[in-house]
């Protein structure tokens, strides 16, 4: 019984996607970016249409590195050094947030205190993944202290995170509870007295 419902969700989800991949294969190109003014597009040829594409794909990836700042920026610029210093440093919060020890644990509450947004922000994540509920306080604190609504309810939400029992708790928990009710005796068992 459970091996064909199995096979009739598999079969429901294969027809799903083919339908997906169907739609997408004939509408696919009105998904597609729209041409840009500054991108010439040539109405004639064969491969005018395949080359018009792959313009405007480019000129997108183009106007999205300008939005972020990393086109037109020399390496040696002061906004170029100041990204790779918060990419690097978002990464070490990520690192350290899989140790297990006192120093780790040290630097992540400390950066939460740190000027950038992105790295204080790298540092929550870190302190989630650290999974230590001696960071509470310092969240705590770290909430009072910032005027930010959304890093203030990022903060509240780590904290509530950190909160919550873990798997090993969890299961002491059951198997304490499974203790006590195997001590005591059951109603059915119990002689009835008149």
């Amino acid at each position: 019984m459970r091996s064909k419902v199995i096979l009739a969700v598999l079969v429901a989800s294969f027809l799903v996607l083919g339908v997906f991949s169907l739609i997408r294969n004939t509408l696919g190109p009105s998904f597609e970016q729209k041409p840009s003014p500054s991108v010439p597009v040539f109405a004639e040829g064969p491969d005018s249409a395949s080359w018009s594409r792959k313009t405007q794909m480019e000129s997108g990836q183009e106007k999205m590195k300008t939005e972020n700042g990393t086109n037109n920026q020399p390496e040696d610029s002061p906004k170029a050094q100041h990204q790779a210093y918060v990419e690097s440093r978002s990464a070490e919060l990520v690192e350290l947030g899989m140790n297990d020890d006192p120093a780790s644990f040290a630097t992540i509450m400390g950066e939460l205190e740190n000027r950038d947004p992105d790295v204080r922000k790298a540092a929550l994540q870190a302190a989630v993944q650290f999974g230590n509920r001696d960071a509470i306080p310092r969240l705590m604190d770290a909430a009072a202290q910032t005027d930010d609504a959304r890093e203030k309810s990022d903060i509240l939400k780590t904290i509530d995170f950190l909160k919550l029992p873990s798997l090993s708790e969890t299961i002491a928990q059951n198997n304490a509870g499974a203790k006590r009710s195997a001590a005591k005796p059951s109603p059915a068992s119990r002689p009835k007295s008149w």
